[in-house]
């Protein structure tokens, strides 16, 4: 599009173009990309959670529905949260790489679905990685 603002159909439109038109849904790529056209209208849902609660009704006139909202997450939950995460993830388009397909708390839990990914989808390579994303090399596992 050109460099007019974008409305809410624009962005509709954009979106459905895109889904319509890959040939495969890469999970995280797919999404980072809907949330960037959904950031042209509304506050930008990658960001931060705290403004986007604030914001998102203060621009739309709605609530977020109370099921959605956790409540903001202390310091001390986020560095829990991601100290512990390992993700099992799929090479599934060499044009994409390799993408997370679940995130678990701890390396035998990982290893687990490392198995189990490795018997269901045997047609895909997957590994593991630290939570930034870091594969982890199979004799440390």
């Amino acid at each position: 599009m050109n460099d007019k603002a974008w409305t809410d159909r624009d962005v509709v439109d954009a979106m459905a173009t895109y889904l319509g038109t890959l040939r495969e849904w890469s999970g995280a790529d797919a999404l980072e990309v809907l949330a960037d056209l959904l950031g042209r209208v509304r506050p930008h849902p990658g960001g931060d959670d705290a403004t986007f609660r604030r914001e998102f009704p203060e621009l739309t006139g709605r609530d977020l529905p109370a099921a959605w909202d956790q409540g903001e997450r202390t310091e001390a939950e986020e560095d829990e949260e991601e100290a512990g995460d390992f993700q099992v993830q799929g090479l599934y388009s060499e044009a994409v790489g390799w993408e997370a397909v679940t995130w678990e708390e701890n390396l035998e839990d990982a290893r687990t679905t490392l198995r189990e990914y490795r018997e269901n989808a045997a047609n895909y390579p997957h590994r593991i990685a630290d939570a930034a994303g870091n594969p982890i090399e199979e004799e440390n596992l």
